[in-house]
């Protein structure tokens, strides 16, 4: 279930029925009482939408993971305790930030979003990243080093995008197949629920998305595909796998790398032992039952989780 915009918004947010006792795991509601306050971001080619929440400590920055929007991480930010200042990104082209003017959407034009919106908060940071927002975010990172002080990956390393055979894994194949729904139904002046029911209805007979996942994040997932540009998902690894240095890309940092997946995403093992080797600040959790969107159903583990990392790149 949604919450309408309210006048002259474009975004939905996550909006539960109900709250839930701390220290509940599994999928569960979670009420989102706190709107937080929006504002545009001028980087170097588009204008990004950000909403952000004041604090003391060091700034913590979300980056969202490919076809969502900001939005998804309202949950977290509603069961954080710790008081840091919080800023969650929409990435181009994703709820309401601008669309990429030319069209195209590569990781290159990611990482310089993300390093432009680095250098705007312009002070010490931890940054929090979700699949594409992970290694967007960690590549960003490496480019200023200067004002990171901890980072914290969800269910990627920059290994998935290197895989030579990113084009051709399942999940893209599912997320190029999802947006082309989304775009029809945009077409055909369909809203956030009748596309749900289409997304519910997507994937073989025994494993629909509708028995994988409940009404309430189709509908919201939805209406993020509604506000996504849909050439994302056309161009989205059109050119194989990312090409960045990443050995040269973690001698640059210093500060420490933390990993929380799901023991059904999409992080393998051997990217764990890689990470391991490369870096010796890194460190993994694993979420038992969680699949790729471990902030989403797993909330108060995954939060848990970052909250003790936010410690440690505190000093705490």
């Amino acid at each position: 279930m949604l919450a309408k915009p309210h006048r002259g918004e474009r975004s939905w947010r996550w909006s539960p029925k109900v709250g839930i006792p701390v220290g509940a795991t599994g999928p569960v509601w979670i009420e989102v009482t706190k709107r937080m306050p929006e504002k545009k971001v001028s980087l170097k080619e588009i204008r990004a939408h950000v909403s952000y929440r004041k604090g003391t400590g060091k700034p913590i920055c979300f980056f969202h993971g490919g076809v969502e929007s900001k939005a998804t991480w309202d949950k977290v930010t509603e069961v954080l305790t710790v008081n840091n200042p919080t800023f969650a990104i929409d990435a181009r082209g994703h709820g309401q930030s601008e669309r990429s003017p030319g069209g195209s959407y590569d990781f290159p034009s990611m990482i310089s979003d993300a390093s432009e919106f680095l250098k705007f908060i312009g002070e010490e940071l931890i940054i929090v990243g979700h699949s594409m927002g992970a290694t967007a975010a960690f590549f960003a990172a490496a480019e200023n080093p200067q004002v990171v002080s901890g980072i914290c990956l969800e269910d990627n390393t920059p290994l998935f995008e290197l895989d030579p055979a990113i084009s051709e894994s399942s999940a893209v194949q599912g997320i190029k197949g999802i947006g082309a729904v989304a775009k029809q139904s945009v077409l055909e002046g369909e809203d956030a629920a009748e596309l749900a029911t289409k997304i519910g209805d997507l994937g073989p007979p025994n494993r629909k998305m509708k028995d994988n996942f409940p009404s309430w994040y189709l509908e919201a997932w939805a209406a993020e595909l509604i506000q996504l540009d849909p050439r994302f998902t056309e161009t989205f690894f059109e050119n194989g796998p990312i090409t960045n240095d990443l050995p040269a890309a973690l001698k640059r940092l210093s500060c420490p790398i933390h990993l929380i997946y799901g023991e059904k995403g999409i992080v393998k093992n051997s990217h764990i032992e890689q990470m391991q080797a490369l870096y010796s600040n890194f460190s993994a959790e694993l979420i038992v039952g969680a699949r790729h969107n471990v902030h989403t159903f797993h909330t108060h583990e995954f939060v848990r989780g970052l909250e003790s990392f936010i410690h440690i790149c505190e000093g705490k």
